[in-house]
């Protein structure tokens, strides 16, 4: 049983009410009066000056005040962000694309051994070159080339389904262009952990786990636009999974390089952040996601010409 006595005096002479919430607006006050209807509990809704005053039985003041928060905190974030879902079509077309290039690239690098030690001299990871020289287009060529067959077959897998994801939530474009940022930033942050050491590294995996951690990193930040600054268990899935994954898929293998994987999966997280935390509309639209997409292709490019220009 419900009751709204606007316009009446506040029941504090009435034995058994207690009064719970205040509200400026009366539709606020019925999204909460709700939370007491589906408790089951009665429930006196009565405008107070400028105030609507929400008030209940006495006895059960305590446990509505609870529920009136607890929904306080689910609904502060909500609605959650959309996704910036891309077509099927044009994700699917990127991801071969991908598995196209890294192909390519590792045809023409292993040819034969003379061509294999050129690609590689000047475009695999070199931390004394980046630090010394100011090769700092190595962060990206590296990404694009592969030690042998099963290190490419590994990185084609991993990536194409990492990136599967990625691109359903922030579009091919924009979403290709985070993988090989989070690559790159991955690669230079590894630069500077080995620095003094001589340390050389090829191989996709550091943009592969990149796009890992910007699926943990988008769901983090939704999970917790939807419940305020509490962590809920729920919080905890997306990032207890994408540690598995990180230490199942990036921690065996005797030539792998653990702190690269590391490196790309914070990456990701960092810089999936912005764009989870709003809609971002306009990134939406297909004019803006093919000039991201070919600004994609033109860093991979340009840095190459860097490679071969720098010789």
């Amino acid at each position: 049983m419900t009751g709204a006595e606007e316009g009446s005096g506040p029941p504090e002479g009435v034995p058994g009410r207690v009064a719970v919430a205040r509200f400026r607006r009366l539709k606020a006050a019925n999204d909460y009066a709700l939370v007491v209807l589906s408790m089951n509990l009665p429930y006196w809704l009565i405008r107070e000056e400028s105030r609507y005053v929400l008030y209940v039985p006495e006895e059960y003041g305590e446990a509505v005040r609870e529920q009136l928060e607890r929904y306080r905190r689910e609904s502060r974030y909500w609605p959650p962000v959309e996704s910036m879902e891309s077509p099927l079509s044009a994700s699917s077309l990127s991801l071969w694309l991908y598995c196209l290039v890294l192909g390519s690239f590792f045809y023409l690098s292993h040819g034969s051994p003379a061509a294999r030690e050129q690609w590689f001299a000047l475009g695999r990871l070199d931390a004394e070159r980046v630090l010394e020289a100011g090769e700092w287009y190595r962060v990206a060529t590296a990404l694009t080339l592969h030690a042998d067959i099963g290190h490419l077959a590994g990185n084609l897998a991993g990536g194409a389904l990492f990136a599967y994801f990625v691109l359903r939530i922030l579009g091919s474009g924009l979403g290709w262009l985070l993988v090989l940022a989070a690559g790159m930033l991955g690669n230079a942050l590894n630069v500077a952990t080995h620095a003094g050491t001589g340390h050389l590294s090829v191989g996709a995996s550091t943009a592969v786990f990149g796009a890992l951690g910007l699926i943990v990193g988008h769901q983090l930040v939704r999970a917790w636009r939807t419940s305020g600054w509490r962590w809920p268990r729920r919080m905890w899935i997306p990032l207890g999974g994408g540690l598995v994954l990180l230490g199942f898929l990036g921690a065996g293998g005797e030539r792998t390089d653990v702190l690269a994987h590391l490196w790309g999966f914070l990456a990701g997280l960092f810089l999936a952040v912005p764009f989870a935390w709003e809609a971002w509309a306009w990134i939406r639209s297909g004019r803006v996601q093919a000039v991201l997409a070919a600004l994609v292709v033109a860093v991979v490019a340009l840095a190459w010409m860097a490679a071969f220009t720098a010789v």
